[in-house]
């Protein structure tokens, strides 16, 4: 089945939910799926992001603002995937192994970015930022020769590209109509009482920017990343002379 309907948004234990409409992945579970400490690896991921916007600041701008797929991303950008970074990371939080796969990695260089170029800086009026360009998505009916594992693949990729996508525009709505509390939230250290107070203030607002109908499970990982790469596109887009709208499905 094509990922075709809007997804229903779940806001459990402040956004501790994992569960996925349809099969479907928005990016940031993969914590979850590994079975270890959610914090502990939010935690190492923030530190090596921060190392890698420290050594690499254009390139990882670049890679933010350019929104390229997956695979391009981390063909075109794969120096931000610095070793020594990770290595590091990882021994400063007791040696948490994980997988840094292109969403989770874009996240994470969102909201490093986020903190090293903007967190000082006098707020921008996003209401006056152009609207973003999120991925497209190929809607076009899929190979009536794929059979099996193989049509199974193509349906779940399909219904990734199309939940990232909806996922997206949701969270530049949210920065746009939230700005203040999305600029809170990321201005709080992952894992802390700030974060957790963050998360609770902004979680009332985000029904707002749910098309009707629409479903959504999401957690802190993907809720905070995809604030942070939208905070981010969004301070550095360009200015209009009126107000962009709010909601962007």
């Amino acid at each position: 089945m094509r990922f075709a309907s809007a997804i229903l948004l779940v806001v459990a234990g402040l956004l501790g939910s994992t569960a996925f409409a349809q099969g479907s992945r928005i990016p940031g579970d993969e914590y979850e799926d590994a079975g270890l400490s959610t914090n502990k690896r939010r935690l190492v991921m923030a530190d090596f992001a921060r190392c890698v916007v420290a050594r690499r600041p254009a390139l990882a701008s670049e890679a933010i603002l350019l929104n390229v797929d997956n695979s391009t991303f981390m063909r075109r950008y794969g120096k931000l995937a610095d070793g020594d970074c990770l290595l590091k990371a990882y021994q400063t939080f007791g040696g948490v192994q994980m997988a840094l796969p292109g969403d989770l990695m874009r996240y994470a260089l969102a909201d490093a970015l986020v903190a090293a170029e903007l967190s000082g800086a006098v707020p921008t009026d996003f209401s006056v930022a152009a609207p973003l360009e999120h991925r497209q998505v190929d809607d076009a009916p899929l190979d009536a020769k794929l059979k099996g594992r193989k049509l199974a693949e193509a349906e779940q990729a399909s219904a990734k590209a199309q939940a990232w996508t909806i996922f997206s525009r949701f969270g530049e709505c949210v920065v746009r109509t939230q700005q203040a509390k999305a600029r809170a939230l990321l201005t709080a250290k992952p894992a802390s009482p700030e974060e957790g107070q963050a998360f609770a203030a902004i979680t009332p607002d985000l029904g707002y920017c749910l098309a009707q109908g629409s479903q959504f499970a999401i957690n802190r990982t993907n809720l905070r990343g995809t604030l942070a790469l939208n905070y981010f596109r969004l301070a550095k887009a360009p200015r209009t002379q009126a107000p962009a709208a709010g909601v962007t499905q």
